[in-house]
């Protein structure tokens, strides 16, 4: 172990150093979170989309005449 830490490459050096301070683990939490918002932010554009989509529905909708109440006998 001591021997990958005294040869490792700069980059491997800071995982080991971030990992032995505790720092690993919000960093891994971080790209969870950060990966959840993007997530959420797709789905708000969706919704934005549907709700364009609906309201323009709604507009051709009360646009067109009601239709007429068909009476039985």
């Amino acid at each position: 172990m001591i021997s990958r830490v005294i040869e490792a490459k700069a980059d491997d050096m800071r995982a080991f150093l971030e990992e032995a301070a505790g720092i690993s683990r919000y960093k891994e939490r971080r790209k969870e979170t950060e990966s959840r918002i993007a997530q959420t932010r797709e789905n708000l554009a969706r919704l934005s989309d549907l709700r364009d989509e609906v309201e323009s529905s709604c507009v051709t909708c009360s646009a067109r005449p009601p239709p007429r109440a068909v009476t039985r006998r």
